[in-house]
Parts: C-alpha cells; structure tokens; sequence
C-alpha cells in the first residue's frame, strides 16, 4: 500500500489507506466504525487479459483488534453498477483466529459464468460489523 496515490487507477476508495500499522513499509488499509469496504481493485475483463479467468486468487495480511473478525473478501463482477453477474464472498475469520498480529487470509474464486471483455472486476474486502482492523500486502493472481 505504500504507493497508493500512484497505481494504476484500476484501485479505489484510497481513503482506507493509512500511515501507522503496516505488515510492510508504512501504508495499509485501515477498516473501522466509518469504513464498510476497503480500498478495492475494479478493472475491466479486456484490460486484464483477453482470456476469462478460470479461477482468482486473493490473500492479505491482516491484522484485527479482535480474533475472527466477521469481514470477508468480494469479488463481484458486473456491467452496470450494483447488478452484479456474479458475486461471491469468502469469510476470513476462520483464519484470522488471534488479535493483534498479522496473519495472511486466502481465498480461491472459481468463476462459473464466462465474462464478456466488457465485464468489471472488483475485488474488495466488506466489513459489515464495522469492526477496526489492517490489510496489507494484498494480492490477485488470476489463473487461465
């Protein structure tokens, strides 16, 4: 996270991103009480590969105030916003099972629909309870 303000524009919602606790460098994202999703990858299919991805993968470091924090990572795909194609969450709080130290959180997406190169990826993590906790170092790798 520690060049947020200079990615590629396919990242979102820099506002999470924050100085302090980091898993590396300075910058992570910091969800809390005014912080429902977090800083999220949204590109479309054509600008990623010309190819629909069979699978994605998703992991991040995270670092909860409490163990088994209820948040989860989405992926949602769609071409009009909020009509989503396909959507699915995976939970983290099954491996986030100790406060106060950074664990790494994976989680593997099979995509069961064929996109269009029009379709818009997003990759967030949701934070319904509006509990406080890091991310860092987060990573997507699609397989083809």
């Amino acid at each position: 996270m520690e060049n947020a303000a200079s990615v590629i524009p396919a990242w979102v919602n820099e506002s999470t991103v924050n100085e302090g606790i980091a898993h590396s460098g300075k910058f992570a994202i910091m969800m809390d009480s005014t912080r429902e999703y977090s800083y999220s990858f949204q590109n479309l299919l054509n600008n990623i590969n010309d190819k629909n991805p069979k699978r994605m993968v998703v992991s991040a470091w995270i670092f909860s105030t409490i163990p088994n924090p209820d948040a989860s990572f989405v992926v949602g795909v769609d071409k009009e916003p909020g009509k989503y194609e396909f959507w699915q969450s995976g939970d983290i709080k099954t491996q986030v099972t100790k406060a106060n130290e950074w664990t790494e959180a994976t989680w593997w997406v099979t995509f069961d629909k064929t996109m269009t190169p029009d379709s818009k990826i997003s990759v967030m993590m949701w934070n319904p309870h509006k509990l406080k906790f890091y991310i860092d170092d987060m990573n997507i790798t699609f397989e083809y």
